[in-house]
This record gives C-alpha cells, structure tokens and sequence, in this order.
C-alpha cells in the first residue's frame, strides 16, 4: 500500500509540473513583431506628396511670373531714362521710379522665396506627420509591434574625414533582413486612402 501511494504522489507532482510548464509557456511573451521602412522611398511614391508639390509648383510659377513682371519694370524704365538728359527733371523722376521699382523687384522676389519655402517645409512636416499616423493604424491592423526608420539604405555622401564620421555616427541601423521592409505596403496601405477620399 505504501508503495501505490507514493507512486500516486509521484504522478500527481509529475501532473502539476506538467500543467505548470504548459502555463507558463502559454503565458510567456510573445517575441515583438518589428518592421523597417525607407523613409526617403516612402516620401517619393507617396500620391498626396506628390499632390502637394504639383500645387506648390504652381504656385512658385505663378510668383515667379510676378518677379519676372517687376524685372521688366525696371529694364522698361531703365530703357526709358536713356532719352532724357541727366540734369532734366524727368530723368530725375524716372530715376526715383527706377529706385522704388528695384526696391519692389527685390521685396517681391525676396517674400517668393521665402513663401515656396515656407510652404514645402510645411508640407513635409504634414506629410511626416501623416506617414506616422498611417503606419500606426496600420501597424495595429497587421500586427506590427515597432517599426524603425531603416537608415542604412541611403548611400553615404562624399566628403571630409569629419563630415564622414559624423554621418557614420547619424546611422542606427547597420543591417536590417530585406524581409522585414515594408515600406511598398505602407505606400500601397496610404495610397490606397488617398485615392479614397479622393474618389467622392
């Protein structure tokens, strides 16, 4: 009797290991899904990017045309000032023309610049903004744990020893496998909702 009864103590310990082992392992964390995307890629085949610089393009046409407009202005004028003698009030009142035409030329020409810009700063800033947001929608629809900035693709620049340096040191990736890149899904996941809102 005494030997049944350790052999059933023994099976029942062996049992409790066992459930205990299985708990644990259906308990223990999951390893985290991690992705890697080129940004620089993302930004280039992105429909609402390119939207964006077709509009900002026209509008840099458009103020380039106002430049141009003023530029003739002053070579009008220029042209103008070479009938009158250099002692007669009209050359006196063309020239102050001239003055005030060079000073609008260079304003104009000046707020353009920095207009375009303004305005292409502003549209990366939004368009980084909604890469972010889309990968995070779609990061929690398929499963993505973490998803980093592969900055290992694009290829270094030619320069000083220091500039060199500083540019190895900007990296934080120095390999990542080719299957954990998704960037062509997050450009067809975010093109895909462009053309839809788009479409109504």
């Amino acid at each position: 009797m005494k030997l049944d009864s350790r052999t059933t103590v023994l099976a029942a310990l062996a049992a409790g290991f066992a459930l205990l082992a299985g708990w644990t392992t259906l308990n223990a964390p999951q390893p985290a899904v991690v992705a890697c995307v080129d940004l620089e890629n993302t930004f280039n085949q992105l429909d609402q990017h390119k939207a964006a610089e077709d509009r900002i393009e026209a509008m840099a046409m458009e103020l380039n045309k106002q430049v141009e407009q003023l530029a003739q202005d002053v070579q009008d004028l220029e042209a103008e000032l070479d009938a009158f003698q250099a002692d007669s009030p009209a050359y006196l009142e063309i020239t102050r023309k001239i003055e005030s035409a060079i000073g609008e030329y260079r304003a104009y020409e000046s707020f353009s610049t920095g207009k375009i810009e303004a305005e292409q700063s502003e549209q990366m800033r939004q368009t980084y903004m909604q890469i972010k947001d889309a990968l995070a929608e779609m990061s929690k629809e398929r499963g993505y744990d973490i998803v980093f900035l592969d900055d290992s693709i694009p290829a270094f620049e030619r320069s000083t020893a220091t500039r060199t340096i500083q540019q190895i040191s900007n990296r934080k990736i120095l390999y990542a496998n080719p299957t954990m890149d998704i960037t062509q899904e997050l450009i067809e996941y975010m093109n895909g909702r462009f053309k839809s809102r788009n479409s109504g």
